[in-house]
């Protein structure tokens, strides 16, 4: 048997039906918060120690050390400025920016070691560089996000294992319940 409806409110007729519609929960992006604290400055050189012991044990060559955290670090800083709501856009913006410049860097380094650089100078650089750093700036802003997204789950996780502290009460309500001595 089907519950039977709600009655309907004074100021409305009888037969109007009045329907509340909650709209489920805004999806929560991922991103860098604007403020944290030293938890999270341990987790963010852990994710750099992980990412740098990658590289040394593929031995990359230094420049995709310092390009790969310029990159990934610019990504981080647009995301905290344009806040979690922006986060995508400006990951990709910002992925867009940096990869060709530092591309260009990559190149100069290269000219500066050896004599030869893999890159090309010419216009088609840049534009090859800004084209892939949207896409890679958005996986980039994936990455970056999805760090703090685990470590905010950590957080839920730890915080619902720690036990309650026993409140105290006062020395001297203690000694009230048994009596002063005389």
């Amino acid at each position: 048997m089907p519950p039977a409806p709600a009655s309907p409110p004074h100021d409305l007729p009888p037969n109007i039906v009045v329907t509340r519609h909650v709209l489920p929960p805004r999806e929560e992006i991922a991103s860098v918060p604007r403020r944290y604290g030293a938890g999270t400055l341990l987790v963010i050189t852990t994710a750099y120690a992980l990412l740098f012991a990658g590289f040394k044990a593929f031995d990359a060559d230094q420049i995709w050390w310092v390009a790969t955290a310029i990159f990934l670090t610019g990504i981080g800083i647009a995301q905290m400025i344009a806040g979690p709501s922006k986060a995508r856009g400006a990951s990709m913006i910002a992925g867009a920016i940096l990869l060709p410049l530092l591309m260009i860097g990559a190149g100069m380094y290269y000219d500066a070691s050896s004599g030869q650089s893999p890159f090309r100078r010419d216009f088609l650089l840049p534009v090859c560089g800004g084209l892939l750093g949207v896409p890679l700036g958005y996986a980039g802003g994936v990455l970056v996000g999805g760090i703090f997204l685990l470590m905010r789950y950590a957080d839920a996780v730890i915080s619902r294992m720690r036990r309650p502290k026993a409140e105290e009460e006062p020395l001297d309500a203690q000694l009230a319940e048994r009596g002063e001595p005389e």
